[in-house]
């Protein structure tokens, strides 16, 4: 028996087939692994569907190896209709209590009250410890929990919100609690690779990201002492760091840097960064520090569609950020975003075409996706752009199908742009050598899979 239970559900999972080799990836469950950390009070387990190539359907006779006391299940929006499923499941064959929690609970909390028994609409970890003791040892007043949400008389009631101000205070997550050989990516250089967060929230606004923009960061101490555990007691050197923006405060880079540097700290790492932040010293640490690929959410090639996504930035700093990481011999990585409503078809093209002719390695398109909670659903809706008014979210896994209406495209055509940018970007010959390469020498991925998403991709209607 285990007091709780953490579900991580599979991301596809239609009509019972559980597909597997759809992505390049699958990523330890950070998120979890936080949360396991902060129940120090209570036994837990963490139940990575995916990982264990568990189809939803078939999820409660593992649930009753478990024997949980409560379950948690982490919710994200392409994920609703199994966590859903999931629920049902566990209402069907049990009295056991449900939590649900992760980044839609977050957006939209309201839209899975109904299915559970409580909502976590904020950090968990300043929280969940006092839950578990209110619903397993009747203790505690539950009003007073915070960043709850829960039914009463028919009435939805939220407790207070906050956030955690000092993240150091946070334990470790709990890697102990998966296999760390269960994971890989394509862009890891080894395996096992893990994740590591050094922040949380990001004060820029986006119009298509999560509302939130109290930015807070760890201390360099407290980055470093849980690195060399990762090192040692998990014996992984190869990092992602998974921040949304890894680069705000060049201070806190170039010391971080430093420190791995000094101490001789041997991991191979890779994260996410702002181009306008982008700047030659911390570049330069970066790269001594053991960072050997950046990524650029660069979204438009096109200074209009970059204010329509109030990125902040221009082309211009793209460009001057581009040279800098290629400069210091950095593999770069870019996300681009098409199926603007503010874009024709040349325009759309425009961006198609710089991400062809820069010295990027690998690009990630996605089609333009409004999700709750953020500024692009409250001006789809106010436009009228939404094709239904019920969004279906298994349509928006992997962002590569359009939901919105467009004064410009069809669904069609956006879908075409879509699918011809991947491939025209990587069928040149330099870059399709890299992803041989890849294939044959990378230690950090699963050949097959990796073989298997490429045919797959390439054959499909989309």
């Amino acid at each position: 028996m285990v007091d709780f239970l953490l579900i991580k559900p599979v991301y596809y999972d239609e009509g019972g087939k559980l597909d597997l080799t759809t992505s390049l990836e699958r990523v330890p469950p950070l998120g979890l692994g936080y949360v396991a950390a902060s129940c120090k009070d209570f036994s837990v387990k963490i139940l990575d569907m995916e990982a264990k190539e568990i189809k939803t359907r078939d999820v409660w006779e593992e649930i009753k190896k478990h024997a949980p006391r409560i379950i948690g299940i982490t919710v994200i929006s392409s994920t609703i209709e199994q966590v859903k499923k999931i629920c049902e499941i566990i209402k069907k064959n049990s009295k056991i209590k449900v939590i649900l929690g992760g980044p839609h609970a977050i957006l939209d909390p309201e839209s899975l009250i109904k299915m559970s028994d409580y909502v976590v609409c904020g950090e968990a970890e300043i929280m969940i410890n006092d839950l578990l003791h209110y619903l397993i040892n009747k203790r505690g007043d539950l009003t007073k929990i915070k960043n709850l949400l829960y039914i009463k008389n028919k009435k939805l009631i939220y407790t207070e919100k906050n956030l955690i101000k000092n993240l150091d205070d946070i334990p470790f997550p709990k890697r102990e609690l998966w296999n760390k050989q269960d994971y890989f990516h394509f862009f890891a250089k080894k395996r096992p690779y893990t994740s590591v967060i050094t922040s949380r929230g990001c004060p820029y606004q986006c119009i298509y990201c999560t509302p939130i923009y109290n930015i807070r960061r760890r201390s360099v101490e407290n980055v470093i002492k849980e690195i060399k555990k990762i090192i040692y007691e998990f014996n992984t050197t190869d990092i992602e760091f998974f921040d949304e923006t890894f680069n705000l405060g060049e201070k806190w880079v170039i010391d971080f840097c430093k420190r791995v540097i000094e101490e001789k700290i041997k991991i191979n790492w890779r994260a996410r960064c702002r181009p306008d932040l982008v700047t030659e010293e911390s570049t330069k640490m970066m790269k001594e520090a053991g960072c050997y690929m950046i990524s650029l959410g660069v979204e438009s090639a096109n200074d209009s569609t970059l204010k329509f996504f109030n990125k902040g930035y221009i082309i211009r700093q793209v460009e001057n950020a581009i040279k800098i990481i290629k400069k210091n011999k950095m593999e770069l990585h870019a996300y681009f975003i098409i199926g603007s409503p503010t874009e024709d078809k040349k325009k759309t093209l425009n961006t198609i075409n710089f991400s062809i002719k820069k010295p990027f390695d690998y690009v990630i398109f996605s089609i333009l996706t409004p999700q709750p909670g953020t500024k692009l659903m409250q001006t789809a809706l106010r436009n009228n752009w939404l094709q239904d008014s019920k969004i279906d979210y298994n349509k928006t896994k992997g962002y590569c199908y359009p939901i919105m209406d467009h004064p410009n495209l069809t669904r069609e055509e956006i879908m075409k742009l879509h699918k011809n940018a991947t491939i025209n970007f990587f069928i040149r010959p330099k870059r399709m050598i890299n992803i041989l390469k890849k294939i044959l020498f990378n230690k950090g991925i699963e050949k097959e899979r990796v073989i298997k998403t490429i045919f797959n991709y390439l054959l499909s209607k989309r």
